[in-house]
């Protein structure tokens, strides 16, 4: 931009308060990197953002020398307030001086903090605009841990997404900055549950929208979902230790027999070993039936428990399957036990067919996982592997996605995000 444009921009834009512009001019002349401050027209834009906006309550991460604070703050209604976050501790005195004599302080709270260690510490859809210019080289990380915190129909408005033009330049160095820049702006850019759009205004800004989501929470089958099985595998355990024609009992999606009334919790695991030995014609232990059993399952690989946990940062999640006592015990709940996690760490909850004594497609077992974690089914998503399974649940008015080997899920997710 030519500076002649630039000046008949200014000329053209309501005039910054001489508070503001004293400020502006003593952050010139005191202050490293001059250039981080906001300036008079991205200033009144931030005020006009924010007042259109009329957020009960703000959030700004990376205050500097406070510019951008005040703007925000000057166009906040009445009894609203901003909380600004700035990881420089040398810049705390200057601040708290600066908002204690601002007629505008009373409605901004400063917190010198890391703002990816703070964030937590503020509950879900707690801000309804959020002002980001913060490390550049983590913007992504940081927008995804204040994502959750903004309301559905609120807004993140991000700094600098243009950074001198380097993101569109393919012959510009490859620093840290500029390819922190480049993943923030691709990921927001690929996510259907935002709104945005990239001003060319400074170094750019990005304003974004978080959509009203109808999707509140996701529940997950087990098997063919989250965790590889083969029934193949199964059926020749079984049949290795003597049992003839397993397959007649054992199904990709249903079983029957001792495996069905195991699977519904309807005998013990004693009485389901004892009912298996019947049907072998050789002696055969414990160990060999449970062994033959869990064969079934392969194990959950790395970026699938990655991804869990990336969806579980943004929903409520719960597990909703069918399977039996001795597989949960002996191989499942383990699967989940990894760098240091574990399976609450992944769900906040979880249903299973022998816990409650049903069995999909069976409306009884859905029905339990609505009144245990209080689940809207209009808002919530089911994500299966088995076509009737997810026919029942639509019946009973839940969102449903019907999952195939190899899917993403954090893709069939923003599918259903997308489709709504």
């Amino acid at each position: 931009m030519t500076e002649d444009l630039q000046a008949y921009i200014e000329a053209h834009t309501s005039p910054e308060p001489e508070p503001l512009a004293a400020l502006r001019r003593g952050i010139n002349l005191r202050c490293l990197y001059p250039r981080m401050c906001s300036g008079h027209v991205q200033g009144r834009l931030l005020t006009l953002l924010t007042a259109m906006a009329a957020p009960r309550r703000a959030l700004e991460i990376g205050t500097y020398a406070g510019y951008s604070a005040l703007c925000i703050a000057e166009g906040l209604p009445e009894g609203s307030t901003l909380d600004t976050v700035e990881i420089d501790d040398e810049m705390e005195p200057r601040l708290r001086r600066l908002f204690s004599t601002s007629p505008l302080g009373s409605k901004i709270t400063l917190h010198i903090a890391d703002a990816e260690q703070l964030l937590p510490s503020f509950p879900p859809e707690t801000f309804d605009l959020v002002f980001l210019d913060a490390d550049k080289r983590r913007y992504l990380e940081t927008f995804r841990a204040v994502l959750p915190l903004v309301a559905p129909g609120g807004f993140i408005l991000a700094d600098n997404t243009l950074w001198d033009g380097k993101v569109a330049d393919p012959d510009a160095k490859p620093d840290p900055q500029t390819a922190g820049i480049r993943r923030f702006n691709d990921a927001v850019a690929a996510d259907p549950s935002l709104l945005t759009v990239i001003l060319p205004l400074r170094d750019g800004l990005t304003l974004i929208q978080k959509k009203e989501n109808m999707i509140k929470a996701l529940l997950f089958d087990l098997g063919g979902v989250i965790m590889d099985i083969r029934r193949e595998r199964c059926v020749e355990a079984f049949r290795q230790i003597g049992m003839e024609k397993p397959e007649d009992f054992l199904g990709d999606f249903s079983q029957k027999g001792p495996f069905l009334r195991l699977e519904e919790g309807a005998i013990t695991p004693d009485c389901f070993r004892d009912e298996i030995r019947r049907l072998i014609p050789v002696p055969v232990t414990d160990v060999q039936i449970d062994g033959a059993l869990m064969r079934f399952l392969i194990g959950i690989p790395a970026e699938r428990l990655r991804q869990l946990e990336e969806l579980h940062s943004r929903y409520p999640v719960y597990m909703l399957s069918n399977t039996n006592e001795i597989m949960w015990n002996g191989f499942i709940v383990k699967e989940f036990d990894k760098d240091g996690h574990n399976l609450p760490y992944y769900f906040d909850g979880c249903v299973t067919s022998f816990d409650v004594k049903c069995c999909k497609p069976a409306p009884g077992i859905f029905l339990e996982a609505v009144r245990r974690f209080g689940l809207n089914p209009a808002e919530t998503l089911f994500l299966d592997d088995s076509a009737a399974n997810c026919r029942a649940a639509e019946a009973l008015g839940f969102q449903t996605a019907h999952v195939t080997q190899g899917q993403s899920l954090i893709d069939l997710v923003r599918e259903a995000e997308a489709a709504r």
